[in-house]
């Protein structure tokens, strides 16, 4: 019927052997159907002072499993409901002692890493441990691991001559190249955090940035490219400015609660959401053990605009680990004929994009793919066709579909896809370790498995709010649960 596809039925009929008709006799009589009259058929009847129920479903729209598991809950719900019949429906439990213990192993997630580690150290570690390795590769350029560590240094002096306070926000506008990972650890040596912006971005949406998160000082690639900005009333600092200054490595002792930087979103109402995110949100990230892990020997595409989260992943889990950061061209990144050259020319062995751009290279250029060890992707809505395609070509081991908003620090879950069937939707997967997802309902109960709620986010990924901004921060960050969650907004 189009009007309904499920039946609730309780049959109440007295019993025709009764008083009434004692000279008849009745036996019932079974009607058993080879196809289902609707989607599902909930038929209960009451007999001998018991409720016996019977479900009835249709095998195209409903598993065996799922079945089972939705009797299980309505068993737990009449059970909550006979305990106490004053609760509130809101209150109900339909929640099985063993399907909550299923949603716990969900989230047994946790892994040990050293949580009191800076990236600081962890970079200059690698710095000490292979000062002639490649850090930075980028056209014909190529930058060592002691050489960064000497620029980056002499930026952080710049910045403690001019008087920057430790834990305060820098500002850093710069196109692709070194120049702007020098920026970037610079800022963080001199215990600052750093806010990147798009060169791309007008004059007021700049100025709105700058202002939100107090930046006083901007460290630019070009001071002579700023003068197209109406940004007078702030400081700009030049980092080529940073030359004359020694390039002695500084000992800080950052705060590992410290900021990291604040990644501008675009926001929901169009004014763009400050989201501060903290050290300890990064390390969690590069310190994941398995099939995200970025190894010494890696060459990663850093493909993702600095100001968008992505980066954070690429950035730091080259340099914090090792591996060389393979920077390309602005105009390469929406091109996928001149990407794909990048991948092959460079030997790209781990890179991260997102949907569209991946179905792009799965369609034009798939071949490029094959010498990379890991291809991350997500963001967007996923194609079967264009991920079985791709596994068809790749086998095994080296897609990986990944899901997270930028408020819990990039990635939250994976799914390696290390075998599909036709038709098959891809899953977001399960969360990374030290991260736990759970699917609520309006009264942040956890659904049963099958059930749409929706999905919230919690772990040491999890941002640490928005910027001069209590109330949204408030509205979106909860402690619910015993935990700190995130509230994505998103279905699952």
């Amino acid at each position: 019927s189009p009007l309904f596809g499920v039946i609730f039925s309780l049959q109440n009929v007295e019993d025709v052997t009764n008083d009434r008709f004692k000279e008849l006799h009745s036996t019932p009589f079974e009607v058993n159907h080879v196809t289902s009259q609707f989607d599902m058929i909930f038929n209960c009847s009451n007999s001998e002072g018991q409720i016996f129920v019977k479900i009835e479903y249709s095998t195209d729209l409903f598993r065996s499993q799922s079945i089972e598991n939705l009797f299980e809950s309505y068993q737990q719900l009449l059970y909550s409901l006979i305990s106490n019949p004053l609760r509130k429906i809101s209150q109900l439990q339909i929640l099985s002692q063993k399907a909550v213990l299923q949603l716990d192993g969900f989230n047994d997630s946790f892994y040990p890493y050293e949580k009191e580690k800076q990236l600081v150290d962890l970079f200059t570690d690698q710095v000490d441990r292979n000062p002639s390795g490649v850090a930075l590769n980028y056209q014909n350029q190529r930058l060592t691991y002691q050489q960064l560590d000497e620029r980056s240094s002499q930026v952080a002096r710049m910045l403690l001559s001019l008087g920057v306070k430790s834990g305060a926000n820098i500002g850093l506008l710069s196109g692709r190249g070194p120049e702007m990972i020098v920026g970037i650890l610079g800022i963080l040596k001199s215990d600052c955090a750093y806010v990147p912006l798009n060169t791309e971005f007008p004059s007021e949406r700049l100025r709105y940035m700058l202002s939100d998160s107090q930046v006083e000082i901007v460290l630019t690639a070009s001071l002579s490219a700023t003068d197209s900005y109406e940004l007078s009333d702030f400081t700009f600092v030049g980092i080529d400015q940073s030359l004359p200054y020694s390039s002695e490595r500084i000992q800080t002792l950052p705060q590992i609660s410290a900021r990291l930087n604040v990644m501008y979103t675009s926001g929901t109402t169009g004014r763009p959401k400050g989201i501060v995110i903290s050290q300890q949100n990064v390390l969690k990230l590069i310190e994941e053990p398995g099939e995200i892990q970025v190894l010494p020997s890696d060459r990663v595409l850093q493909w993702s605009n600095y100001g968008f989260d992505g980066s954070s992943y690429e950035i730091f889990s080259a340099l914090m680990k090792g591996a060389c950061l393979v920077l390309i061209e602005e105009d390469a990144v929406a091109d996928v004929f001149k990407l794909a050259d990048h991948v092959i020319e460079k030997q790209v062995s781990v890179m991260f994009l997102t949907t569209a751009l991946f179905n792009g290279f799965v369609d034009a250029r798939l071949e490029a793919f094959g010498g990379v060890r890991k291809i991350l992707f997500g963001g967007e809505a996923v194609s079967s066709n264009h991920v079985i395609k791709a596994f068809n070509s790749l086998g095994p081991g080296k897609l990986i579909h990944v899901y997270g908003p930028t408020e819990t620090t990039v990635f939250a879950s994976f799914y390696p896809v290390d075998q599909i069937s036709e038709q098959e939707n891809i899953p977001i997967g399960k969360p990374l370790t030290n991260t736990r997802i759970r699917i609520l309902d309006p009264y942040f109960k956890q659904v049963p498995v099958g059930a749409i709620g929706e999905i919230f986010i919690s772990g040491d990924g999890v941002a640490i709010g928005y910027i001069g901004d209590a109330d949204q921060s408030e509205s979106r960050f909860l402690n619910q649960l015993g935990d700190r969650l995130y509230r994505t907004g998103d279905l699952g």
